[in-house]
């Protein structure tokens, strides 16, 4: 299956419109032995882009700009043969920004989502460790128990953490793919055009958005907390 199919097929439907928009990245890749020589080095292009979206009750909104900027390239400023081909092809680079841009402001948004999952499933295990410890020295009704206040069981909060679970999993599998298709999208671009710049922009990537390799750093951690919070949730349900 080619990925484009898959990226289609694998990513959740209300999660596209963060994801690398392949398809299109594809569509905008040099023509094969296409005259870079031909090409103007001064091209008239839009460099912002809008997009506004949903997702987790938390809206995001980019800024739109219609007008247009003539891009102008200095060669001197140029770093290597393979960085001055690239200019040829302003409108492939400015897609491939945006993804960038789309998909940090995506994460960015799963991460408060993420913060706000922690506290509710933190706040409810404390609760219930509170009420132990009463019920152990007194007498007093645990809270949970008393009319009018509400608190998930051991067995809610474990359910709760279990999807919580899985949905990172499923976050993960976004990044990871995501990845791919920039890492795909950039060798079939060397291909085009001769050049070697995937390995360049791939470090970038690592750099800028570690969170797509692997998840990164923030996303593991918050899988051993999770796990963290199992192991209080047995305890208590132990004692």
């Amino acid at each position: 299956m080619k990925f484009g199919k898959t990226m289609e097929r694998t990513v959740k439907e209300d999660w596209k419109v963060y994801s690398v928009n392949y398809k299109l990245l594809k569509k905008k890749l040099p023509s094969r032995g296409s005259d870079n020589s031909s090409m103007s080095m001064s091209t008239s292009t839009s460099l912002s882009t809008s997009m506004s979206f949903s997702n987790d009750n938390t809206n995001v909104h980019i800024t739109k700009s219609n007008s247009s900027t003539t891009t102008n390239y200095n060669l001197q400023n140029l770093d290597s043969e393979d960085e001055i081909k690239a200019s040829y092809y302003p409108s492939f680079w400015e897609i491939y920004t945006q993804c960038l841009l789309v998909i940090e402001t995506f994460h960015r948004q799963k991460m408060n989502w993420a913060i706000a999952r922690f506290k509710n499933c933190e706040s409810d295990v404390e609760r219930h460790r509170l009420e132990a410890v009463v019920a152990n020295t007194t007498s007093q009704q645990p809270a949970s128990q008393q009319e009018g206040v509400k608190c998930l069981s051991l067995k809610d909060v474990r359910g709760a953490l279990d999807t919580f679970a899985d949905d990172l999993d499923t976050l993960l599998e976004f990044y990871n793919l995501n990845f791919t298709a920039l890492s795909k999208i950039l060798k079939k671009y060397d291909k085009r055009t001769c050049s070697k710049v995937r390995s360049i922009k791939l470090e970038e990537v690592k750099g800028t958005h570690p969170f797509l390799l692997n998840g990164g750093m923030v996303v593991k951690g918050y899988k051993e907390r999770i796990e963290e919070i199992r192991n209080q949730v047995r305890r208590l349900e132990w004692w």
